[in-house]
């Protein structure tokens, strides 16, 4: 799943990016805003893989406050190499955008549905972004940088979050993960109060006895969650 902010100000052509990219790219999640503040509040609150960005939003607080927005952006650690398009109709400001602010790419209207199309598939070609990469930051305030594909399942425990991966176990606190990887839940199923689990794993599913066996872990499986589980199993079958 690719987690999308779109920031346009003009209603007529937000909707519209949004239909072409939703018709587009299906496995996709975007996220509107029409101005600065609604965008960054957003981005306090959902983990993007991807941001699209006008530069000349509506705004009394400057003529190219999108820039203004892209700077927060890059001033959160889990947004360092977030992909960031911008759109435009202030070329002479391309050059701020590409250099300081580490841009991917931009489009500059009037554009076309190919202009779109063209810079956003060649995101998703990019090994990063196929793999759904995560920015999770430990209890000892580290961050380590994990793709969906390691992932195995995820143990809540004392208001913590363990992540066990192929290469070992990452922990953070309950508050950050849930700020901050709403986009990752997304791709695990709940199979128990206590437990995520990635259904790109489960070997076995044990109905009788209610476990999950993934790789050398046996995961409970929750009465209220078995549906959940067989679901996940039938759509990954």
């Amino acid at each position: 799943m690719l987690n999308i902010l779109l920031v346009e100000d003009n209603l007529a052509q937000r909707n519209a990016l949004k239909k072409l990219i939703s018709s587009s790219f299906h496995n996709t999640n975007i996220s509107i805003a029409s101005d600065y503040d609604s965008a960054l509040q957003l981005c306090q609150d959902e983990f993007f893989n991807l941001f699209i960005l006008d530069i000349q939003l509506d705004s009394d607080k400057c003529e190219e406050n999108g820039l203004l927005l892209a700077e927060k952006i890059r001033a959160k650690e889990q947004h360092l190499h977030t992909p960031i398009i911008f759109i435009t109709a202030l070329p002479d400001k391309i050059y701020q955008a590409v250099n300081n602010l580490h841009c991917f790419g931009y489009i500059t209207k009037p554009y076309n549905n190919c202009d779109v199309i063209n810079i956003i598939s060649s995101i998703t070609r990019q090994p990063d972004c196929q793999h759904l990469l995560f920015n999770v930051k430990d209890i000892n305030g580290i961050y380590t940088k994990l793709s969906i594909l390691d992932l195995l399942y995820i143990k809540i425990e004392h208001h913590n979050y363990y992540l066990f991966t192929k290469k070992g176990t990452v922990s953070t606190t309950n508050t950050y993960f849930k700020s901050s990887n709403n986009t990752l839940i997304k791709q695990l199923v709940r199979c128990h109060k206590s437990y995520y689990v990635n259904p790109l794993y489960i070997q076995i599913y044990d109905k009788a006895t209610g476990i999950i066996f993934l790789h050398d872990a046996k995961i409970p499986v929750g009465r209220n969650y078995k549906s959940n589980v067989e679901g996940a199993i039938l759509k990954n079958a």
